[in-house]
């Protein structure tokens, strides 16, 4: 696990994704372009791969799109999470649009009815709390 709070690190230059590693935790920042599902799964697979890569047991997406996906590509997006290598990983998801915060809770409970995991905040605090405590389990 890389240590230091200012390694940052673009996966793909056509998505908008910073890396930060935190105490106990990869922090993910995602923004830019996402035009719909692909895009949607293409942030998600590239922040599992580097979480993974760094030998991290605790993610935090933070997101920041100026158009939300629709409720059915959300759905499809939690379906695919799901079925992703993240079954070792603790997730926490932040959405800097709250408005979202209903579509985003129905996308947790879509992914953790089909076995994945993670939990969906409306701020950084919280989401931090939930990685940090029972620093034990995943």
């Amino acid at each position: 696990m890389q240590t230091g709070r200012n390694m940052k690190t673009n996966i793909d230059e056509s998505l908008g994704i910073r890396f930060e590693d935190r105490e106990g935790y990869l922090y993910a920042f995602f923004s830019g372009k996402r035009d719909g599902l692909p895009d949607a799964k293409r942030y998600w697979e590239c922040a599992i791969e580097e979480c993974n890569k760094r030998g991290y047991k605790r993610m935090l997406v933070e997101q920041d799109f100026p158009v939300p996906l629709s409720k059915i590509d959300a759905f499809y997006l939690a379906e695919a999470l799901a079925y992703m290598p993240i079954r070792q990983l603790r997730v926490a998801f932040v959405d800097r649009d709250v408005e979202q915060n209903g579509i985003n809770l129905f996308a947790e409970t879509v992914a953790v009815n089909r076995g994945g995991v993670g939990k969906v905040f409306t701020n950084m605090a919280d989401a931090e709390a939930y990685l940090l405590a029972n620093p034990g389990t995943t």
